[in-house]
């Protein structure tokens, strides 16, 4: 997890930064544009916007921009670097200090920023702020492999952990650690149970640089400001000597450039959760629940009426009828007041779900489905681990009946919106 504390850094050598830091490629913007469906009117939140490179790339488009900036002289340069477009607004202070409007904006986008944010606010905040349908946008710069030996990679190394003697020692010979462009994932764990992941994209680039353009932009990085002076003035001069007399005074750099699109996730109505026992639907209704404000009442569970009811778990005898049943009333209450329902059971038959679906429909409300696929093993794991098991027996002929749960057969049930978790 990155240290917080460091994200002020930037704010020390702001010319040096804007100079130095690699740009986003135009196909980034085209692909953010085409997949969130922008248009004219789309009002856009951008948090850490440091001096205005990724801003500039979208305001030349028309949007209206608001982008928030912690760093004074960051900001500074952002508006300078945007004078030209009055559409533009850079407000200085801490994205999670600062009170915006909720549900005003279309999109709200981070480039290589988001991972400075606190947790509790990286995705809670952001879902508070977006309309109905917005989207979040996090494009992230990696340093990848040159897929060639990056020997310049390891020939730095032993500089490295000389002056960064906190860092894991990972970087002998042979110990590969930068990742290849296919290897790439989202740069973070999105809260599955407020966004949806849309799209994951790769954009590779290579940059020369002479030693000295090299050092400049180290210079612009939080684990090499954050060092004494005197520590860091001799960690970069023996990276330009380095470069000087080993490698011919240049050296190239291979970026994976990546933009992680999902959308905002809201809850209206019917809310199945659809997965086989031990998938973890229980431990994610908690999640829905506290995520999105809801009373505990919204997640009903057939397990949970059946001891409530009866004081039984697995072996319910004869009393299934008579739990199903109080389960759909509770279900036709919350729904016939226009108030979210959560039903955490397998839902993996189709005639189960077609009786609750019809619940849904008699009172007009939408259905949203969350998939839970999960491969036998993770099941068969999970199960030991739950305070009421199933047989074996019982998670695999449920695994196998969630492997003929697809998407397009549950729109045709009268699922309206369909995640994967």
């Amino acid at each position: 997890m990155s240290d917080v504390s460091l994200r002020i850094t930037f704010n020390d050598d702001v010319e040096r930064y804007h100079a130095m830091r690699p740009h986003y490629p135009a196909a980034l913007f085209e692909k953010l544009i085409a997949d969130t469906h922008l248009s004219a009117r789309t009002e856009l939140l951008e948090i850490g916007p440091g001096t205005g490179q990724a801003t500039q790339s979208l305001a030349k488009r028309g949007y209206r921009i608001t982008a928030v900036e912690l760093g004074d002289e960051l900001a500074a340069k952002a508006r300078e670097a945007l004078a030209d477009f009055s559409h533009v607004e850079i407000i200085t202070g801490a994205f999670e200090d600062i009170d915006f409007p909720a549900t005003q904006y279309d999109l709200i986008y981070s480039a290589t920023a988001i991972h400075w944010i606190k947790p509790e606010f990286k995705f809670v905040k952001p879902h508070k702020l977006l309309k109905p349908g917005g989207h979040l946008a996090i494009i992230h710069t990696e340093h990848v492999s040159d897929e060639a030996g990056d020997t310049f990679f390891f020939a730095s190394q032993p500089i490295y952990q000389k002056y960064h003697a906190k860092d894991k020692p990972i970087n002998k010979q042979g110990d590969f650690t930068l990742p290849r462009l296919k290897n790439l994932q989202p740069p973070e764990k999105i809260d599955a149970a407020l966004f949806s992941l849309e799209s994951f994209t790769v954009f590779p680039m290579t940059l020369s640089y002479s030693s000295q353009e090299y050092i400049d932009l180290l210079a612009t990085y939080s684990p090499h400001l954050a060092l004494p002076e005197d520590k860091r003035a001799a960690f970069l001069r023996e990276i330009k000597e380095l470069i000087a007399n080993d490698f011919g005074g240049k050296m190239t750099k291979h970026y994976g450039m990546t933009l992680t699109i999902t959308k905002k996730i809201e809850l209206r109505g019917l809310v199945l959760l659809i997965g086989a026992p031990g998938a973890g639907k229980s431990t994610f209704a908690a999640q829905l629940i506290k995520q999105h404000g809801l009373d505990a009442t919204a997640h009903i569970s057939n397990d949970a009426i059946a001891k409530e009811l009866f004081d039984v778990t697995v072996d319910r005898g004869t009393r299934d009828g008579e739990i199903f049943a109080e389960q759909d009333r509770r279900i036709a209450l919350r729904l016939a007041n226009d108030r979210v329902v959560i039903v955490d059971a397998t839902n993996v038959r189709p005639e189960a779900r077609k009786r609750l679906i019809a619940i849904a429909q008699q009172y007009n409300q939408l259905v949203t489905a969350f998939c839970f696929k999960r491969d036998l093993s993770t099941l068969l794991k999970q199960n030991q681990m739950r305070e009421v098991k199933v047989s074996e027996t019982m998670v695999r002929e449920y695994a196998a009946l969630m492997d003929r749960v697809h998407e397009k057969h549950l729109h045709g049930e009268g699922v309206s919106t369909v995640f994967s978790v």
